[in-house]
């Protein structure tokens, strides 16, 4: 009975803890709407890349780069993305800064500083997970911005709410 209880408990408790989320805006889908693509928008490849055996939508980056989206902001947003590095031998070799930032117009917000090092050898690559809580600018429009500081791929880039 004690055994029954205690996986009850643990059944709720995953149920209770599981953060519900809903997409907003997904940015591999609008590439060709972003307000701002430095150095010019032919950096910029959007598809499917599979890294680690996982495939996400994506949009890579043949160099250091920067892309933003003007967006209005929900009640409860965060960013999302998964970061990733070509294969070895297809980038530049070494570690890449990843950022991801907002702009009101008057103040840039650092919100995400992420280094990735390459893999060591082939189909040695995995996805870094990051996110960034942007609930602070609710209800005002914003530009989202994502730099690269070499050839980087944002897997699955998306606004959400939680």
């Amino acid at each position: 009975m004690g055994l029954m209880l205690g996986g009850v408990a643990w059944v709720l408790l995953i149920q209770v803890t599981r953060v519900e989320t809903r997409v907003v805006h997904e940015l591999a889908q609008r590439v060709d709407t972003a307000n701002l693509r430095r150095p010019n928008p032919e950096v910029f490849n959007t598809r499917d890349v599979t890294i680690g055996g996982i495939t996400r939508p994506s949009i890579a980056a043949s160099g250091p780069s920067r892309i933003a989206w003007d967006i209005t902001l929900p009640k409860g947003a965060w960013v999302e993305a998964y970061l990733g590095l070509p294969e070895p031998g297809l980038g530049s070799g070494g570690d890449v800064l990843f950022r991801i930032g907002t702009s009101t117009g008057k103040l840039f917000e650092d919100l995400v500083q992420q280094v990735v090092p390459p893999a060591t050898s082939t189909g040695a690559s995995e996805w870094t997970f990051v996110a960034a809580d942007l609930s602070h600018l609710s209800g005002r429009t914003i530009s989202l911005i994502f730099n690269t500081g070499g050839p980087g791929i944002w897997g699955t880039p998306r606004v959400v709410v939680r």
